[in-house]
């Protein structure tokens, strides 16, 4: 089995307006959702897919409401049942991040995806 695709490079105001409008059958883009693992972003603010479906933006706002260890590992994994039955986007890698420190250093706080030095000014 094989994807046979034409590659169309754009300026990034055409990209932009390109994904907005759906006018596209499949896109290279990234997003994150930085420390809170919202996906809001996904399928409501950069909902580029123009997916819609009551019960996943019930599912996120679950997520979001979620107080407790409990009820944020119940919501996740309804919300993973979810995307896993309708696939609305599929990703095709996700970027990690390693770092080495030397034993007598303190990281005082935790890095975050976009930042593996988020607060490094902490550490000591």
């Amino acid at each position: 089995m094989g994807i046979q695709l034409e590659v169309e490079k754009l300026e990034q105001k055409a990209y932009t307006d390109r994904l907005e409008s759906g006018d596209f059958d499949l896109a290279f883009c990234s997003f994150s959702t930085y420390l809170s693992n919202d996906l809001t972003v996904l399928f409501r603010d950069k909902n580029y897919g123009h997916y819609s479906a009551a019960e996943m933006q019930k599912l996120i706002d679950k997520c979001r409401a979620a107080l407790s260890k409990e009820e944020m590992a119940s919501a996740y994994a309804a919300l993973n049942e979810k995307l896993l039955g309708d696939m609305p986007v599929i990703t095709l890698y996700f970027k990690e991040h390693a770092m080495i420190v030397a034993k007598d250093v303190t990281v005082s706080t935790k890095g975050c995806f976009k930042s593996i030095y988020f607060g490094i000014n902490e550490w000591h």
